[in-house]
């Protein structure tokens, strides 16, 4: 079994949620990309699509709340540790059609901006069955 890292925009419909209406620089995601809800991760391995809204992002912030088995939950761990990913919220699942193990890594916390919640995904981890 290996740790496989999805590419983002392969996999998901959009990768932050910031309700800013503002953008500092040109280069920055535009305001109507950074607002789609909820997000939309499809399972590279099924192409079964998964809703995430924003109380997923909110419940699982700086938790270390798991879904998955001990097992599969330390072969992320030891991948994140490995390559030096600055975990600090993660929402884990297995896949309901194919059941293959998935971590989504993010950032999340209140903004700026009235303090409203915002998240940005770092990376889109799978556990792929090499069988």
């Amino acid at each position: 079994m290996e740790i496989t890292e999805l590419e983002l925009e392969s996999c998901l419909s959009s990768q932050e949620y910031d309700p800013s209406p503002h953008r500092t620089d040109p280069s920055e995601t535009p305001v109507s990309e950074r607002r789609l809800l909820p997000i939309v991760y499809t399972c590279d391995n099924c192409d079964y699509q998964i809703n995430l809204a924003l109380s997923d992002f909110k419940k699982h912030t700086k938790s270390s709340f798991s879904n998955l088995k001990s097992d599969d939950r330390e072969f992320f761990f030891n991948y994140i540790n490995k390559h030096y990913i600055k975990q600090e919220s993660f929402i884990d699942f297995y896949c309901p059609k194919c059941k293959q193990p998935t971590a989504i890594i993010f950032i999340g916390g209140d903004s700026g901006y009235w303090g409203e919640f915002l998240f940005k995904i770092i990376k889109v981890l799978v556990l792929k069955n090499n069988n």
